[in-house]
């Protein structure tokens, strides 16, 4: 008999032990396929709408084309009735001819010298060009359009879109000119979103660049003969592709078109990262939940195995001796009793927590409400059981109930007994119960806290400006003695001075920058970003702040002469991130040493300037916290080095909205280097 109940429990635990692998095949098996299918319907998503979007520009191209083309025909058309006496300065004046989008309009005569011009002109031979040497060698019966050129008149890039004019007898008499600015083409493209790494592009049949819009710049001229895109364009005329781009090496979804009746073509494309972005999201939730389920299968397995072994130990006490019975009644009502007290002792959590704790069913009608959820809504559980919890967040849509799998709701407005309006964050969970949804809300009043965060930064900026006004005076005052207008100071009275001054110095860079957090928290700092020379901006923050670097002993100087690119910046702002950076690099650096500038140009859109000492470098366990506001390497630096720990925060939150980027590389015992990145200002 105890043998058979041996092999009965060591089959029940196989068969337990099968089962439960099969159904974790069957979760992993069935999330695989589904995250694969979900990842299908993205790219296919992606491809559509690249589609969609390279038929939005082809159609703008054509029309484009077309109007340059009538330009070209009226004004050949009018130059073989007038000659040199047609008016096309008039004609541009008056609208027949939209200036909106050709930049120049002109006629070269059959010997190549510019004839006519909308614009001031002097006398230039154009024979050399290819849209002017195409039409001389013959007929080609329609617009040609050319490579990004520029133009020696208008000294602007432009794609020249010329026609032959012909004598009577079609021998050659001159080539009508009509210059479209490529960027017209771009600032069209900037309406289409693509994502952040999407491109739109027009070439010709030579795989020549006209016109590329890549969501940070407008670029022409580059050569995407070697391309995919290029050569299946060239192939097939219009079609669809994953590929990588020659320009940036990026991968994406194309879309490419051949322009109707034009040697040109548009390809619209959509970055694979901007495509799989929702499908990543998707991955993440589904594996969290399938990696959750199987938890619980591996648990309930254990515990199930677990119990099997406990109900055969239980058998073979039964077998031996009926005192076991007892034994084991006596540790069931145990167990029954502590199952009560857990109960017990959870209900009793629920109802006196902090926080307002609600259970709903799928439609979001009420099950059960704790205390604080009465007192948050100030009324009765009785009351509001099987009512619907939009009585209470009439924000929130009907039926949005089944939404809440994504765990939190964030900020919503609730609604009290006797219709006051209050501000509530509300976390959610779904639980399966019986076959049933159920949902767990555990909501917030967070009313006190709002006016708290109000009257903090009221308090700050309050403080501040009452502060600053007679540190001003006091500041200033001192100023005045230290400079001898009072007479000469004794040493010592001097000395005491110079400190007053100093630290009244450092006081007042203390309010200003809880000034300038205030400001950022608060989302008011402004700024005035235009095109600023770099190099300037270098020697300007290294003169300004060697003044400083003198006092304690170290010296500033270039790494390495500034390039001659424009930055779009705000110039106050920008010296004070560099103000931040190099004064932290001449604290931390040991007398006698130099604080170096590197400039560095990373790509031909971006630009890096870099502020390097040779001090004892940051430590592991700061690294993390670096940037957050009041931050610093230990508790002595503030007094050893000064500083109120905010010179960082809000230098990378500056940065950030100069739509730069900022980090640093250091070494313990070989120094840091501090380094911020801008797009180098094209116009």
């Amino acid at each position: 008999m105890e043998l058979l109940a041996k092999n009965r429990n060591r089959d029940a635990r196989v068969g337990l032990s099968l089962f439960s692998l099969l159904l974790l095949a069957y979760i992993w098996g069935s999330t695989y396929y589904q995250l694969l299918d979900a990842k299908n319907e993205a790219i296919q998503t992606a491809q559509k709408d690249a589609r969609n979007y390279a038929r939005t520009i082809e159609e703008h191209t054509i029309r484009t084309l077309q109007t340059a083309d009538q330009a070209a025909l009226f004004v050949s058309e009018h130059y073989l009735v007038s000659g040199l006496r047609f008016d096309l300065l008039s004609y541009m004046k008056s609208g027949i001819i939209l200036g909106d989008i050709l930049n120049q309009v002109s006629i070269v005569d059959q010997k190549g010298e510019l004839a006519l011009s909308n614009l001031p002109m002097k006398k230039t031979n154009l024979a050399d060009r290819e849209h002017i040497r195409v039409h001389m060698e013959k007929d080609l019966g329609q617009l040609f359009v050319s490579k990004p050129v520029l133009g020696r008149i208008s000294q602007k890039w432009s794609l020249q879109m010329t026609r032959r004019i012909n004598h009577a007898d079609g021998s050659f008499n001159g080539v009508a000119v009509v210059s479209v600015d490529p960027f017209y083409f771009t600032r069209f493209y900037d309406e289409i979103n693509l994502g952040k790494h999407g491109t739109v592009t027009m070439f010709g049949e030579d795989g020549i660049v006209r016109a590329r819009r890549d969501g940070k710049s407008a670029e022409v001229g580059q050569d995407l003969s070697k391309g995919m895109i290029f050569k299946a364009a060239l192939a097939n005329g219009s079609g669809d592709m994953r590929s990588t781009s020659v320009v940036d090496g990026k991968e994406r979804l194309f879309s490419y078109r051949k322009i109707k009746n034009y040697p040109l073509y548009v390809a619209a494309a959509i970055g694979i990262e901007d495509a799989l972005a929702p499908y990543q999201t998707r991955k993440i939730e589904a594996l969290r939940l399938s990696l959750i389920a199987s938890l619980l299968i591996i648990a309930f397995s254990v515990f199930v195995i677990a119990m099997v072994g406990r109900l055969q130990r239980s058998e073979q006490h039964a077998l031996s001796a009926n005192a076991a019975k007892t034994s084991l009644l006596h540790d069931l009502e145990l167990q029954k009793d502590e199952l009560k007290a857990s109960s017990d002792r959870l209900d009793t959590i629920v109802q006196n927590a902090a926080d307002a704790i609600i259970t709903t069913n799928d439609r979001g009608d009420i099950e059960s409400f704790n205390h604080s959820a009465e007192s948050i809504f100030a009324c009765s559980a009785k009351d509001l059981l099987g009512r619907n919890m939009q009585q209470l967040t009439p924000t929130l849509q009907a039926g949005s109930w089944k939404l809440l799998e994504a765990g939190v709701l964030g900020v919503v407005e609730g609604v009290r007994n006797g219709g006051a309006v209050f501000p509530l964050e509300i976390t959610t969970s779904k639980v399966h119960v019986l076959g049933q949804d159920k949902f767990i809300l555990i909501a917030r009043d967070i009313t006190e806290r709002r006016k708290v965060e109000r009257l903090q930064q009221e308090f700050v900026s309050t403080v501040s400006h009452e502060l600053r006004t007679p540190l001003t005076a006091i500041r200033g005052s001192l100023g005045l003695v230290a400079g001898g207008v009072t007479g000469v100071l004794p040493v010592q009275a001097a000395t005491l001075v110079k400190m007053a001054y100093t630290n009244t110095e450092r006081l007042t860079q203390l309010i200003n920058d809880l000034l300038d957090v205030q400001k950022l928290e608060s989302g008011l700092l402004s700024l005035t970003q235009v095109s600023c020379n770099l190099a300037k901006l270098i020697d300007e923050a290294r003169d300004v702040n060697q003044a400083f670097a003198t006092r304690l002993e170290v010296n500033i100087a270039l790494h390495n002469p500034t390039p001659d690119v424009q930055v779009n910046v705000d110039a106050g702002r920008f010296q004070q991130v560099m103000a931040n950076l190099l004064s932290n690099a001449c604290k931390y650096s040991n007398q006698g040493d130099t604080v170096m500038i590197a400039t560095k140009l990373l790509a031909s859109d971006r630009i890096r300037i870099a502020v390097s000492d040779r001090g004892p470098g940051i430590s592991e366990e700061f690294r993390e916290r670096i940037f957050q506001k009041f931050s610093q390497q230990d508790s002595s630096d503030t007094k050893a080095k000064g500083g109120s720990g905010l010179g960082l925060s809000i230098s990378k939150a500056i940065v950030n909205q100069m739509g730069g980027e900022i980090g640093y590389h250091s070494t313990i015992g070989e120094g840091s280097s501090f380094y911020v990145d801008f797009p180098v200002y094209s116009g």
